[in-house]
């Protein structure tokens, strides 16, 4: 699914073993030209088995788009090649709530489990577990240039990548 400048609610969907470059399942991004941003909400879904061959195994948000996840599980996706996010590339804006990060991989890149290189990061009530990257943030990455705004109770743990480098 490419989201490209809308509006779009995805809920009690099952998104499994597909592929693509970016975002092997999922991908919201700004319009070009005028630049709309893309507002996605994901509720209830399940994400299982995607692949990417650059970046986000599951799910990509481009950096002035909206993504409110809740409720959702994130399980066995992977980012091929020497991308970055086995799970999820969460850039812009992301929200998520009750959700689970499991069993994701970036077997030659940064952030098995959420990468984050966006503007702000609510997490909350979520379990990241069980996720391997080769470089740094096995289960949540945040790059050196951003902030993550609020990670509260949630479980960040048993997750496997070598210490990342500023």
């Amino acid at each position: 699914i490419y989201n490209v400048g809308g509006t779009l609610v995805l809920s009690n969907s099952i998104l499994v073993n597909n592929t693509a470059a970016n975002g092997g399942a999922m991908n919201n991004a700004a319009s070009a030209s005028p630049s709309v941003p893309a507002n996605l909400t994901i509720i209830n879904c399940i994400f299982d088995g995607n692949s990417s061959t650059s970046s986000g195994g599951a799910l990509q948000n481009f950096s002035t788009s909206t993504v409110h996840m809740r409720g959702t599980s994130v399980i066995n996706n992977t980012s091929n090649g020497t991308g970055i996010a086995g799970a999820f590339q969460a850039n812009g804006t992301v929200t998520i709530t009750n959700s689970t990060f499991s069993g994701n991989a970036s077997p030659a890149g940064t952030g098995g489990g959420v990468y984050f290189n966006g503007t702000n990061l609510i997490m909350t009530n979520t379990t990241i577990t069980a996720n391997s990257s080769l470089a740094g943030g096995g289960g949540l990455h945040r790059s050196a240039t951003t902030l993550v705004g609020n990670v509260r109770n949630t479980i960040i743990a048993g997750n496997s990548g070598a210490a990342a480098t500023p």
